[in-house]
């Protein structure tokens, strides 16, 4: 009897002790998906992370990526950026029962998968404010420029036309700028990256100097002034962080020090902290309500080669 008490306890530090290692190695290990596209792709050479890290591009195969995430015990992956990648690794996120953090994905279809949670609040949330904005600068008639690459982002923006008299194009490159028509517009919406943004802008002001312009959150990135110069000059961008540095790596390394100081063994244990708790970021107290995170907003205007905050919204 004596030794079957003995075996029980021995049994029992080893369950602890193996649990212990699994807590303090295991939940170390995070996936990250980065994008040449974006700013992503620098954090991984700023080494600022106790996490140990297993990256793979967003243009890796996304079955391969995943399961080469897997075979080292990854359970919450840090991004992808873009709401059209997020699409893409859906299916395989369900497949090895992960869960996606990503800083920048606000494709409302995306985030209620239940799959991907973001520090960028919804397209539904983003949208609402920047209607309460134009309706204050008085603009109705909008030009919105879509980006194919992310249309699981851009697209959703086309729900402007229930309250504003919309024209959309979807752009390739340059020439997809150059022949429409910017008589009646009052403002241009680009939903595209900060290049892609820039190149189209300086098109745009050759076309028609005086015509408004305004980013969503794609568009946001040191790269919008650094490729626009002038032509970018007194454009808006509505961004949901009070930028400091580059706005994405911002956000990105708070995905990662969320994931630091709260070490998360399952997908099921980080659905309900993350869905429970009031987190920071960016120096804000922010939480989720849904699918999406709520968080100050803002409204920024590029000036004398900086951004600026010209309008706030919060809930």
């Amino acid at each position: 009897m004596a030794r079957e008490i003995k075996l029980i306890i021995l049994l029992m530090i080893l369950m602890l002790v193996t649990t212990w290692l699994w807590y303090q190695y295991g939940s170390r290990y995070v996936g990250y998906l980065y994008d040449l596209n974006t700013q992503s792709r620098e954090i991984l050479d700023l080494k600022s992370s106790s996490l140990n890290i297993v990256s793979e591009s967003v243009e890796a195969d996304p079955a391969k990526a995943l399961a080469q995430f897997a075979r080292k015990g990854v359970r919450i992956v840090v991004g992808p950026p873009t709401s059209g990648k997020a699409s893409i690794f859906l299916p395989y996120l369900r497949k090895f029962n992960m869960v996606a953090f990503s800083a920048t994905v606000s494709s409302s279809s995306v985030l209620r998968s239940g799959y991907v949670f973001s520090l960028t609040p919804s397209n539904e949330r983003m949208i609402s404010v920047l209607e309460h904005f134009l309706q204050e600068l008085g603009v109705r008639n909008l030009l919105l420029i879509l980006d194919p690459l992310n249309a699981e982002y851009s697209e959703e923006y086309l729900v402007l036309g229930k309250k504003f008299n919309v024209k959309h194009i979807r752009y390739f490159n340059e020439k997809s700028v150059s022949k429409i028509d910017l008589e009646d517009v009052d403002m241009v919406i680009l939903t595209l990256n900060s290049r892609d943004a820039a190149r189209a802008s300086k098109l745009l002001r050759q076309m028609r100097p005086d015509i408004k312009l305004l980013g969503t959150d794609s568009a946001m990135s040191q790269d919008l002034i650094n490729f626009g110069g002038n032509s970018v000059e007194g454009m808006l961008v509505l961004y949901p962080h009070k930028i400091e540095r580059e706005p994405e790596l911002e956000l990105i390394e708070d995905c990662l020090k969320l994931l630091e100081n709260y070490r998360f063994l399952t997908p099921e244990q980080f659905r309900r902290f993350i869905q429970t708790n009031v987190l920071k970021s960016g120096g804000y107290n922010v939480y989720f309500s849904g699918h999406s995170i709520v968080r100050p907003i803002f409204l920024y205007v590029v000036k004398s080669g900086r951004f600026e905050v010209v309008g706030t919204w919060r809930e």
